[in-house]
């Protein structure tokens, strides 16, 4: 679940963590912490969104499993991509 950090509707920025869970598995993708910082411009019939994102895991996977939070804060990024600019039919 992603906690919003900063909203502002009229200059179309939103600012979120998602922290993991107390019961998160250290090792898997959601004991990952994703931080996003979005930009929506644009028309409702052209959205463009533009973000600047890290992810930050635990220290014993940060080495050793980064790239299954890289592969999440990817995955994380192409599902709000999805809901602001939808593909057209």
């Amino acid at each position: 679940m992603f906690t919003l950090d900063v909203q502002d509707s009229v200059g179309g920025r939103l600012t979120g963590t998602r922290s993991p869970s107390a019961t998160a598995k250290v090792g898997t993708a959601a004991a990952c912490r994703v931080q996003l910082a979005l930009a929506i411009r644009g028309t409702p019939e052209n959205a463009e969104l533009a973000s600047a994102s890290r992810w930050i895991a635990p220290q014993v996977m940060a080495s050793a499993k980064a790239d299954l939070c890289e592969q999440d804060l990817k995955e994380t990024l192409e599902r709000i991509r999805r809901v602001v600019a939808p593909a057209a039919n």
